[in-house]
C-alpha cells in the first residue's frame, strides 16, 4: 500500500499564492477530510496530489518517489480522481463512461477483464442495475455513484474526492459516505475528500486538515480539529459542536 507525502509544498496561480508551505502525510487506509471556505486551495490541494498541477515550490512523494518522475498512466493506476464538476456526454452508456477508467490498464482496446471489471465496480457501488442506462438518465445520486466507479475501476490505492456530496440531497449524501468509507474499509484505499458539511467530516474521517487562504490553520483527528474555536477561525462563524452526536450547528457569522 502506498503512503503520500505532501512536502512544504507553494502553488500560485500567476502572483496568486492558493498553497502556502503545505505539508501533510496520507497512510493506507486513512480517510483524510479537506475543509475551509470557498477559495482555500482545498481543490488546487487535490489536483497537486494527483500532478495535475505542478507547485512552485516542494513536491508530492508516492512511496518515497517524486510524482513527477511517474508517467501520467502511472498516477492513473495508483489515484483515482472524481473532480468537483466532471463534463459527461449524455448519451454515454454508464458501463462505457466506466470503462474509460480502465485506461491506464489498457494497452491497446478493451477486453473481457476490462468489462468484468467495470461491471465488479458498478456491483461495488450498487449501479449494476444502470449498465446500459445512458448518462444523461441518472440522478444526482445515481450520477455520483457511476463516477466513483469510473475511479476505482482501475484498483486505484488512492481516491481523490473533490466535493462528492456536493447538490445532492441528504440521503445520496450519507449513501456516498458510506460507500466512500466501505472502500477504504474493506479495500485499503486511502481516501483524500473536500467537504463544506463540517457535520460530515467529524462523522467520517480519520483526519481533518483545516485550510484558509491556502494555508493550513490545523490538523488531526475530527474531534480536535472540528472545535468552536477552529471552525470561528477558519470560517468566521460561531458554531454549536455536540460531541456526542458527533454535530456541527452553525449559528451565526460574526
Amino acid at each position: 500500500m502506498v503512503v503520500i507525502k505532501v512536502a512544504d509544498i507553494n502553488v500560485y496561480y500567476d502572483s496568486y499564492e492558493a498553497l502556502s508551505n503545505v505539508t501533510l502525510s496520507v497512510n493506507p487506509g486513512e480517510i483524510i477530510s479537506v475543509i475551509g471556505p470557498n477559495g482555500s486551495g482545498k481543490t488546487t490541494l487535490l489536483k497537486t496530489i494527483n500532478g495535475i498541477i505542478k507547485p512552485l515550490k516542494g513536491s508530492v512523494y508516492i512511496d518515497g518517489r517524486n510524482i513527477y518522475e511517474y508517467t501520467r498512466r502511472e498516477i492513473a493506476k495508483i489515484i483515482g480522481y472524481v473532480p468537483q464538476r466532471e463534463n459527461v456526454l449524455g448519451y454515454v452508456t454508464v458501463l462505457d463512461f466506466v470503462l474509460t477508467g480502465r485506461r491506464p490498464n489498457v494497452r491497446y482496446t478493451y477486453g473481457k477483464t476490462d468489462v468484468e471489471k467495470a461491471y465488479e465496480a458498478l456491483r461495488v457501488v450498487n449501479c449494476e442495475n444502470l449498465v446500459l442506462r445512458r448518462l444523461d438518465q441518472l440522478s444526482g445520486g445515481e450520477l455520483q455513484r457511476v463516477l466513483v466507479a469510473r475511479a476505482i475501476v482501475s484498483e486505484p490505492q488512492v481516491l481523490l474526492l473533490d466535493e462528492p456530496t456536493s447538490s445532492l440531497d441528504p440521503k445520496y449524501q450519507v449513501e456516498i459516505l458510506e460507500l466512500v468509507k466501505k472502500l477504504s474499509r474493506s479495500r485499503g484505499i486511502s481516501v483524500i475528500m473536500s467537504l463544506h458539511d463540517l457535520t460530515h467530516a467529524y462523522r467520517y474521517s480519520d483526519k481533518v486538515i483545516a485550510l484558509k487562504k491556502g494555508k493550513v490553520v490545523t490538523m488531526g483527528p475530527p474531534k480536535e480539529v472540528i472545535t468552536e474555536e477552529t471552525i470561528l477561525k477558519v470560517f468566521d462563524v460561531k458554531a454549536r459542536v455536540i460531541r456526542e452526536l458527533e454535530a456541527v450547528i452553525i449559528e451565526n457569522t460574526i
